[in-house]
């Protein structure tokens, strides 16, 4: 059986008590009901805007898991995106995105859990997915195609064929969904 995600030794000894996790999914044909997909994003964003109407913006900033993400953001001198989302969406009430399914639905998911998630096509991806910290200046092309060069430290995903991830600059051109 091939293997379809790894950790790094590099990454373990960087990110001491950090996660990861992958999740392979599958949209099947004639899922993409545009109305069940508007339902169910409607459903499940209420959902999380009931859990959290009650709590203000500095109740959502201290829970743990934003902690964590705004202490590695910090040493970057960046801002948890997911954060701005969370508040933009659930706080502020903004309107929902047109995104593609698969989209959506690690949007909702960032939104119900708090941790980041990235979404590739696998089709385009060549297993195994490494999860590693870069030395810094490890390059690829992230999407919309802007070259990146890695911050020593960042966490970032990668597969056979190079970079296909980072925490601070997202998914790269050739696996974006």
């Amino acid at each position: 059986m091939q293997e379809i995600f790894c950790v790094s030794d590099r990454w373990e000894k960087t990110h001491k008590g950090a996660g990861g996790a992958f999740l392979e999914a599958f949209l099947p044909p004639g899922a993409g009901n545009p109305e069940n997909l508007r339902l169910f994003q409607e459903q499940e964003l209420a959902a999380i805007i009931g859990e959290n109407s009650s709590k203000s913006r500095n109740d959502i900033r201290s829970h743990p898991t934003f902690q964590a993400y705004d202490r590695y953001y910090k040493t970057f001198r960046k801002t948890y995106h997911v954060f701005l989302q969370f508040q933009s969406l659930v706080l502020e009430r903004k309107p929902f995105p047109e995104t593609p399914p698969m989209v959506r639905a690690m949007f909702l998911a960032e939104m119900k859990t708090f941790l980041l998630t990235a979404v590739h096509e696998m089709e385009a991806t060549s297993l195994p997915v490494t999860l590693d910290s870069a030395a810094g200046g490890e390059e690829y092309c992230s999407m919309g195609g802007t070259a990146r060069k890695l911050k020593a430290g960042d966490m970032f995903m990668s597969d056979s064929r190079g970079i296909i991830s980072s925490i601070l600059y997202g998914p790269d051109e050739r696996t974006k969904v």
